[in-house]
């Protein structure tokens, strides 16, 4: 009777392993196509995949090193996504009573401190206010910095900001802080998009496209010049 009882339990145990690893698959192939979306810049498709792997993540998280690490892959690419979107909004760095940031993820708390910048640059508000929310900015990197003290990228943020803030507080006009306009500066992975200077026309340009191999043996004319006039 023993034995047969411990063979059911045996047998529960590795049915209730199989299942574990089975979703552990399945949430893993969800989560590569996520990324996969988002390293081809199709942030809106990889916000939403990741978003909907929320529900198996509650189950897999608890599984020790793969599951957490796992769980922590996909808010990083939620994160990115939205971060790329300009969903600022959705990335802001929540505090506690005491002013300290919430422990979370270094990646994600590295991106809610660059959407907090992204979002002082599509602000029209005074210098007072401006310069409140710059500070709110570097404090946001420094806790970056607590984290993850050699992060060179959080570095050279929190010092392109400190220097930014000290311009604009040395700033003699106190009216009239206006900021660039979302829709003429939104981001990509590659940086802004280039266009012509305003009130520049094109037409004045003329793009000259070399030959390919094949018209330049059609045509073997060398060029011609001037007559040379003789000397002597």
């Amino acid at each position: 009777m023993r034995t047969v009882i411990g063979h059911v339990v045996l047998a529960l145990v590795l049915a209730g392993a199989g299942g574990v690893c089975w979703k552990l698959g399945q949430t893993e192939r969800a989560l590569a196509d996520a990324h996969e979306q988002l390293e081809t810049m199709r942030y809106g498709v990889a916000a939403t995949r990741a978003g909907d792997l929320e529900p198996a993540l509650a189950y897999v998280a608890p599984v020790p090193v793969v599951g957490s690490g796992m769980a922590t892959a996909a808010r990083d690419d939620r994160a990115t996504a939205e971060y790329w979107l300009g969903r600022y909004d959705a990335l802001t760095a929540e505090r506690n009573a005491n002013g300290t940031t919430v422990p979370r993820d270094p990646h994600q708390l590295f991106l809610a401190s660059n959407a907090a910048f992204r979002a002082t640059q599509i602000e029209t508000v005074d210098r007072p206010t401006a310069l409140r929310h710059l500070e709110g900015v570097i404090k946001n990197y420094a806790d970056v910095l607590r984290t993850v003290p050699d992060d060179a990228d959080a570095a050279y943020n929190y010092e392109f900001v400190v220097r930014m803030r000290d311009g604009l507080s040395r700033a003699r006009s106190s009216t009239g802080f206006s900021k660039l306009s979302i829709a003429e500066t939104t981001p990509t992975i590659h940086g802004r998009p280039g266009a012509p200077p305003k009130g520049v026309t094109m037409s004045s340009f003329k793009v000259l496209v070399p030959q390919r191999s094949d018209e330049r043996k059609n045509n073997q004319e060398a060029g011609k010049g001037g007559a040379k006039p003789r000397k002597g």
